[in-house]
């Protein structure tokens, strides 16, 4: 480096002059395709390095000891500098190196040989940096075209931004205001004289100073609060105004004096003034305040506006807050709050919301309830005086009505019992009769169902005997024991037809207050659903026992069980589970009978079950018998009622019958039956099979298994059945195209009108309520049928003469149809598109296609295939296509097999319809 004289060339790169030799040469090291050809800075530092700042090509390091060139740049895919336009370098005392640039600082890591881009302001923002100098006491100062920036090198943190944690003004802006000529200064126009003067020129001039002149101000004064105004008038130490005196307050010193201000809440409008007493450069403060108590983030503002006014505030206590410092500054304090202004502020509230005025609040809303709970009270005791008189009366009527209510029931009951015994007597008959085979069954039919019949009113009376006070029952002592093997070896008959295993453990003598009308219905119900709801070779167990004082009769079987979620239901009237078996009919009295006699009796009931692994009953009474009150027992054997169990036991026990499908006969038309009630199932088989051949089926998923492989001509459906419902049934038949042309008639209990509209949103062609009319049934049958019939006829015209398209079919067929057209629009032309291509094109299987072509139309798939290219080349003919062509295009094999169809199909040969059709159009 010594004896030598360096420049930088524009648009040559770099050169040095050799005092000794008088030469100007390239240096060696600095090949010439890696010299920049505009350099703006050269900067020889302390550790013999020269740095070479460029236009647009970054940074260029020599180190004359090591030998060693290092290049900064920034490219495509890396940064390594703020900015590739480098206008200044700079060594501070420390040795570090500091770099300027069209994109800001930069400081110099030797340790990891990279570039630390800093900010020079708090919001981050970076300024062209055009040079740098240091002076005397450590500063550096940079010009930007934002005017001189004076700061520490050691006021720099982490997040490459100035910290003022190192001195209370370690960064200080300067601009026009200051005395510069200019905020935008020029690059490389930057001097540090001999003397410590420091030269700066800009677009407008230069400045020069000496930097020692600027004295650091290490103590900052706090800000002083000047002035109170209250509804916008100055408030004087000891004087008072219009203003003041109606509010009478009165400032006892000087506010910048005070420590705590005390205002009324009738001050509702005040403002407070501030200065930070700083003559030298008060333009350049910036002042931030806050009010805790009503927000604590700071609010600020410039040195023009010294003012904080505050205006309908709350009554309590609040702290004004008030800093400031200069532009360029950080709020930073090094932690210390030593230059915040503090002012405490309490506003007294109105008398109404004084401590004293909440107390008598808080008196009037205790003694408020009070008197009006202590009059109430009053009346209510007046109230329960009348009322006690008003429930004995009307305790008196009700005892009255429900012996009424009983009397009727009663009648009703010999009035439904005397028809029915009309019904079974003849039934009777006719089962032991010498009749017919089919007259006995349907004489047992009649005689069963009558019983079952009979059963339910019973049941329904026992509810509502039950309902009565008990203190009009007599109390009875009764043998339990007997009493339940009693019923028991009634069921013994049952258990060995259905091969059910049944066992029952009795302890003798134990003794129960109760009837035997009350007790033998609750075993006999729940034994009458376990024996229902198990399967053959199932297994059910009774025992009865006494403990702890309490009897207990527990009755478990193995069978189908029921839901968690409806164990909480089956008591309800008229309930049945979800999870009925298919050939057990439930009417929902029998269990809710049981809960009220249990009730009535002092007991309790239980049930636990699981699904697809049984159900367990356990009824308890805590009303145990002294043995030596024999004397007053009542055996079983008077009280039993023996025909009512008998009667039990015969209606249940009534054949498993499953009405089997047997092969149909194809010469008549075939329904089928969708009916979880066998015996209903059976009875409409018998009297259809004369005139239809008839499929069953039990549920309806059962039953669109059965409508998709048979393409039955009717459906007949009940609605509430297992698995899938009526409603269910309708649309799954309904939105298939295999079976959606197939009629359905809803046969159901269910007659209310919504239950109708919702059968027939879903479909349904007729809606039918039970107990329905045979012949009514018949008649819409047959009517369907016609219907159906009617439909084919008209489309098979139609298609005859080439326009079954405006023929007028329901929804469904007129899909299906479609499906068809699209099918042969897009391959009638193809000679081996057959009727096997078409049902795989629109989802059907052959057999499924040809059964729904049967049932729709009453022709075969291939037939409509042949019909419908036969039209299409009648169409070609009459546009004066070739009949060589036609034939071909229309998918025939040859022209005079198209020859042939033709004339089998219109009784003339193509030629002969052309000539016809165009004498036709000549006339």
């Amino acid at each position: 480096m010594f004896n030598k004289i360096w420049l930088s060339a524009t648009n040559l790169g770099l050169y040095y002059f050799d005092l000794s030799t008088s030469i100007w040469q390239r240096p060696a090291w600095l090949p010439k395709e890696k010299s920049p050809l505009f350099i703006n800075q050269l900067y020889y530092d302390n550790n013999d390095n020269i740095w070479i700042g460029s236009l647009s090509e970054g940074i260029i390091r020599y180190n004359f000891t090591s030998k060693k060139l290092s290049s900064y740049k920034n490219t495509k895919n890396k940064t390594i500098l703020s900015g590739n336009w480098i206008k200044s370098f700079l060594q501070d005392s420390s040795g570090d190196i500091w770099v300027g640039s069209s994109q800001g600082l930069m400081k110099y890591q030797a340790e990891t040989d990279s570039f630390q881009f800093l900010s020079l302001r708090e919001d981050g923002t970076k300024d062209t940096i055009y040079g740098l100098l240091q002076d005397d006491n450590d500063f550096i100062w940079a010009s930007t075209n934002q005017g001189l920036v004076r700061f520490h090198p050691n006021s720099f943190d982490n997040t490459n931004s100035f910290d003022n944690s190192h001195s209370l003004i370690s960064v200080r802006h300067f601009n026009h205001n200051d005395g510069l000529q200019g905020n935008e200064f020029n690059t490389g126009a930057f001097l540090k004289a001999k003397d410590g003067t420091f030269y700066f020129g800009g677009t407008n001039g230069f400045n020069s100073f000496n930097p020692l002149d600027f004295i650091d101000d290490s103590i900052v004064n706090s800000p002083v609060i000047s002035e109170l105004k209250i509804f916008n008038q100055s408030v004087s130490v000891n004087e008072t105004s219009d203003t003041t005196d109606k509010y009478k307050f009165t400032l006892p010193q000087p506010i910048h004096m005070i420590s705590e201000l005390n205002l009324s809440y009738q001050h509702q409008l005040f403002s407070l003034a501030f200065s930070a007493m700083n003559y030298d450069n008060a333009s350049q403060q910036i002042y931030a305040y806050r009010l805790i108590g009503l927000f604590d983030n700071w609010i600020e503002t410039d040195s023009r506006s010294r003012i904080a006014t505050f205006s309908g505030l709350p009554p309590g206590n609040y702290q004004f807050q008030v800093k400031s410092k200069t532009s360029g500054e950080s709020w930073n304090l090094n932690s210390r709050n030593d230059n915040i202004t503090e002012l405490s502020i309490n506003i007294s509230p109105p008398w109404w919301m004084s401590y004293y005025a909440y107390f008598v609040y808080l008196f009037i809303l205790v003694m408020i309830p009070y008197l009006f709970f202590h009059q109430r009270s009053k009346l209510i005791r007046i109230r329960a005086i009348d009322l006690e008189k008003e429930v004995k009366l009307r305790t008196s009527q009700l005892k009255t009505a429900l012996i009424q209510k009983e009397e009727v029931f009663t009648n009703i009951s010999h009035e439904f019992r005397t028809p029915l015994t009309l019904m079974i007597g003849p039934a009777e008959e006719l089962t032991n009769s010498q009749y017919h085979n089919d007259i006995k069954r349907t004489g047992d039919r009649i005689k069963r169902n009558g019983e079952l019949l009979l059963r339910l009113v019973n049941q329904l009376l026992g509810i509502a005997r039950s309902e009565q006070e008990e203190i009009d029952e007599p109390h009875n002592i009764l043998d339990l024991s007997q009493l339940v093997e009693h019923i028991c070896q009634r069921f013994d008959v049952y258990a060995s037809s259905t091969q059910i295993k049944f066992s029952y453990q009795i302890k003798n003598n134990i003794l129960i207050n109760a009837t035997a009308e009350q007790i033998e219905p609750i075993i006999s119900n729940i034994l009458s659903n376990a024996f229902k709801y198990t399967p053959d070779k199932g297994t059910i167990k009774l025992k009865l026992f006494q403990r702890n004082k309490k009897i207990s009769c527990e009755i478990s079987d193995n069978g189908q069980g029921i839901a968690t979620n409806e164990l909480d239901k089956i008591f309800d009237r008229f309930y049945r589970s979800s999870n009925n078996k298919e050939n057990n009919q439930s009417s929902g009295i029998g269990l809710a009978l049981v809960k009220a006699l249990v009730n009535k009796t002092n007991g309790k009931i239980e049930v636990f079950s699981s699904l697809e692994k049984g159900t367990q009953f356990l009824v308890r009474w805590n009303d145990v018998i002294n043995h030596s009150m024999t004397a007053t027992i009542q055996r079983s054997k008077d009280l039993v009622n023996t025909t009512y169990t008998e009667k039990e036991i015969s209606i249940l026990n009534f054949p498993h019958y499953q009405p089997q499908n047997k092969p149909l006969d194809k010469t008549k038309p075939c329904l089928l039956i969708v009916e979880d009630h066998n015996e209903l199932k059976e009875y409409l088989i018998s009297r259809l099979s004369t005139d239809y051949a008839c499929l069953s089926a039990s549920n309806g998923e059962q039953g669109v298994e059965f409508a998709i492989k048979h393409q039955p001509k009717v459906i007949i459906s009940d609605i509430m059945m297992p698995k899938l419902d009526g409603y269910g049934l309708c649309e799954k038949i309904k939105t298939n195209h295999i079976t959606s042309h197939i009629p359905i008639i809803l046969l159901t209990a269910k007659a209310d009108k919504t239950s109708r509209i919702k059968g027939l949103i879903k479909e349904a062609n007729i809606y039918l309520s039970k107990p329905f009319d045979f012949n009514e049934l018949s008649l819409h049958i047959r009517n369907l049928l016609n219907e159906r019939e009617n439909l084919k006829k008209q489309f098979c015209i139609a298609l005859d003469n080439d326009h079954w398209d405006t023929v007028d079919l329901p929804k469904e067929d007129d899909d299906f149809l479609n499906s068809l057209n699209n099918a042969m629009n897009a391959h009638y032309s193809e000679q081996d598109f057959q009727a096997t291509e078409l049902a795989k094109i629109i989802g059907f299987s052959e057999r499924q296609l040809q059964r729904k072509f049967k049932a729709f139309s009453g022709i075969t798939p291939t037939h409509f295939m042949r019909q419908w290219r036969l039209n299409q080349s009648r169409r070609l003919l009459l546009q004066r296509h070739p009949i060589g062509n036609i034939a071909l295009d229309c998918g025939f094999s040859s022209q005079a097999y198209f020859g042939k169809c033709f004339k089998q199909q219109f009784s003339m040969t193509p030629s002969e319809y052309l000539d016809l059709k165009t004498r036709q159009l000549d006339s």
